[in-house]
């Protein structure tokens, strides 16, 4: 029983550091967004063109690896209804588990697949991942001073790497790839129905691992060097939007101050009572 618990505390471990990763981008994506202030929801259509296709894609493929039979899929079709931007349907059996544990995978597809997509794209262009001078490992790999240095190496590499139309257009993707990889509230309901499937799965996979007589070490240390690298890949898009968020700003600031400058006073804006509406983006 002591082994089980080990295990168990061991793979929560393992497993947060994907989850770290995905609430920073989380975070780093509602920065981006508020970067833009009353034109937000232009924003989130415009990179929604590029993004929304992606994120519905990615369920529906992974939907379809599971066995799950897709009914129904909208690459683009905003809906101020609604709050979506596009959708995927699919019908899958409760009692079967390979589909309670594909529905956790379709859910987080979007995540993994715009990671990946990204890596693929700066590779293509020449443009430096973050791969190359951090590895994410736990919490305690952002606490130190060498993530710092680290991150701040690869930034500087990032906008260094810009010099071709082929690595703007790959920055420019990966903005609008990473402002629609998280999952929405749809996808977690999904997620959630699956997850107990999952975590099953998993701990029975690593508690097996940890009580055979001869430890398969090579076979855990791989497990745990994918999860760091999807760890370190859903990160550096977390690390982009907030990055690009931080230019929007300070264009508008500096913009501000021009216009402060020349004119004595900012422009006034009519503020009108009620919530403004915004697109969700979703899957």
């Amino acid at each position: 029983m002591d082994e089980l618990k080990q295990a168990a505390i061991e793979l929560g471990w393992i497993l947060s550091v994907p989850a770290l990763a995905a609430c920073v981008l989380w975070g780093a994506n509602e920065l981006y967004y508020r970067s833009f202030g009353r034109h937000k929801a232009r924003a989130i259509l415009t990179t929604g063109l590029v993004g929304t296709p992606i994120h519905e894609l990615a369920h529906a493929i992974t939907a379809m690896v599971f066995g799950m039979k897709v009914t129904e899929v909208v690459f683009f079709r905003p809906d101020p209804v609604s709050q979506t931007l596009g959708y995927v349907n699919y019908r899958y059996n409760p009692t079967n588990i390979v589909h309670r544990i594909g529905m956790v995978f379709t859910g987080l597809a979007p995540l993994l697949f715009g990671a990946y997509l990204v890596y693929i794209l700066f590779a293509l262009a020449e443009v430096p991942n973050l791969h190359t001078f951090f590895l994410l490992t736990d919490y305690r790999s952002l606490s130190g001073g060498d993530a710092l240095t680290a991150v701040g190496e690869w930034g500087v590499a990032l906008f260094a790497s810009l010099n071709t139309w082929q690595a703007i257009m790959a920055a420019l993707l990966a903005v609008m790839i990473g402002a629609h990889s998280t999952p929405s509230k749809a996808d977690l309901k999904g997620c959630l129905r699956g997850a107990a499937a999952v975590l099953a799965v998993l701990l029975a996979y690593w508690s097996v691992m940890k009580m055979l007589p001869s430890q398969p070490e090579l076979l855990i240390g791989k497990s745990i060097e994918v999860l760091n690298h999807v760890s370190t890949a859903i990160l550096q898009l977390a690390l982009i939007s907030s990055l690009f968020a931080l230019l929007l700003s300070a264009a508008g600031f500096a913009l501000s101050k021009v216009i402060w400058r020349r004119g004595g006073n900012l422009p006034m804006e009519e503020e009108k009572s009620g919530n403004p509406l915004e697109l969700s983006k979703m899957g």
